[in-house]
């Protein structure tokens, strides 16, 4: 079980979900309505809440939102499935780089205790993890940008 307050679910998990789903979209050149993919993203992050919460090891927590964040990718396009599974791989990728980069920059750069910035409980905590999805949406915008001149260099 991922032990987490009510507070950094409403201030971290919310938004990370919601990006994800919009990452999603950037990354498969999607046009769907920001109002449904912010919608999409409330159940969504609702539910990554719920499998946050259940009494399974936390890698599991991971592979389950995968899984959801893929099939909600489904719901959204008419994308083959590999490509789903890939751009999901990208996304969770660039979050994971994200929260690397996030926490060897504020630990070594600014100082800032570990235990501080990974706390799940404290809205102070909380706060101070979203810069990590700055970072995560700039690196999802690099991702794109380098699968533009792919597919550009590709096609020639």
């Amino acid at each position: 079980m991922l032990h987490t307050s009510m507070v950094y679910i409403l201030i971290r998990t919310f938004p990370e979900c919601i990006l994800v789903l919009f990452s999603g979209c950037i990354l498969l050149n999607l046009n769907i309505p920001k109002s449904k993919v912010f919608k999409t993203g409330i159940i969504y992050a609702l539910i990554v809440s719920f499998i946050r919460i259940l009494p399974i090891h936390f890698g599991i927590h991971t592979l389950l939102s995968i899984i959801l964040t893929t099939f909600i990718l489904l719901y959204f396009s008419n994308k083959n499935l590999i490509d789903l599974l890939a751009t999901t791989c990208c996304i969770f990728i660039a979050l994971l780089f994200s929260e690397v980069i996030y926490l060897n920059t504020f630990t070594n750069i600014f100082r800032l205790h570990y235990n501080l910035i990974v706390d799940n409980f404290s809205l102070s905590s909380a706060l101070l993890s979203l810069p990590s999805l700055l970072i995560f949406l700039i690196l999802v915008k690099l991702i794109n940008i380098i699968q533009r001149k792919f597919n550009k260099f590709m096609s020639m």
